[in-house]
């Protein structure tokens, strides 16, 4: 039986967790490494927290001299930073990212499943170009009409990547305050369309139920069945974010939250008409 192909965010994370050992093995700390390797700390840091996908083979080289690794093993390394490189159809829209959600847009394109909940807008694997244009441009004032409209344009790439290339499987719960700010008919409907999907599971927290198990927050948790290492809840703020990965505490509480809060909002039918309640109070024919 081989082996699966990895993603290059999972084969990083082996990778940094092979330059850990061979560190710690070699007997030195991160700050004695950089002083002989005359490598910016944040470079050291970054490959051992598998942050960047920038992996330059001259620093590797570097880092692999002063541990003492053998050649037949750099060779072998240097292969896995090679194959470790991005790729998939992201690469072109990167200016548009923020660095701290670098990880998880790609992340997000190898999950087999996704949990999400959001309490103030529309998810974004549902966000119709006109929504995505809108809170684009409420968040990023400074942005041009070109940079905006390649924001959208990613969005539409993340979403087919995900609902229809991929069919991960999502379960998706939206409180019902997010679908009363700047939500049209249109997108409605779209919410109503994207619940009937085989691979969606989209629920509603009524506003009638008052208090819920993940009230103000918003979160993703993201699944890799071939790759559990890349496993992790992202939280996101308006200006950095958290990872949390599998085996934290906070992952295991966070998941634990999703299913109180699966429990607590409509099924998957009442979502669906209550989706289609709101949709005729907005005014769609």
């Amino acid at each position: 039986m081989t082996e699966p192909v990895l993603p290059p965010p999972a084969l990083r994370k082996q990778l940094a967790e092979r330059l850990i050992k061979l560190r710690k093995d070699a007997g030195l700390t991160q700050e004695e490494t950089r002083k002989r390797t005359r490598l910016a700390r944040s470079t050291v840091i970054d490959l051992e927290n598998a942050a960047t996908s920038n992996i330059r083979i001259s620093t590797l080289v570097s880092l692999l001299n002063c541990y003492g690794v053998p050649g037949s093993e750099q060779v072998e390394l240097i292969q896995m930073a090679e194959q470790a490189k991005p790729d998939g159809p992201y690469l072109e829209y990167r200016d548009v990212v923020p660095n701290f959600a670098k990880s998880f847009i790609e992340r997000e394109a190898y999950a087999q499943r996704i949990l999400l909940f959001q309490s103030s807008r529309v998810p974004g694997l549902f966000q119709l170009k006109n929504y995505v244009r809108r809170i684009t441009q409420a968040r990023h004032p400074e942005r041009t009409d070109a940079e905006i409209e390649r924001s959208v344009e990613l969005r539409g790439v993340r979403q087919r990547q995900v609902l229809e290339v991929n069919k991960t499987h999502v379960r998706a719960v939206i409180d019902e305050s997010a679908l009363l700010r700047g939500v049209t008919p249109e997108q409605i409907e779209h919410l109503i369309a994207v619940s009937e999907l085989p691979n969606v599971e989209l629920q509603v927290v009524p506003l009638a139920l008052g208090a819920h198990a993940a009230q103000g927050e918003s979160f993703d948790i993201l699944f890799h069945d071939n790759a559990p290492a890349m496993d992790v809840v992202f939280l996101e703020n308006l200006v950095d974010a958290d990872y949390h990965e599998r085996g934290s505490q906070v992952f295991a509480d966070y998941v634990a939250v999703f299913e109180r809060l699966s429990e607590q909002a409509a099924s998957v039918e009442d979502s669906r008409a209550l989706l289609t309640t709101l949709r005729g109070a907005s005014g769609a024919t």
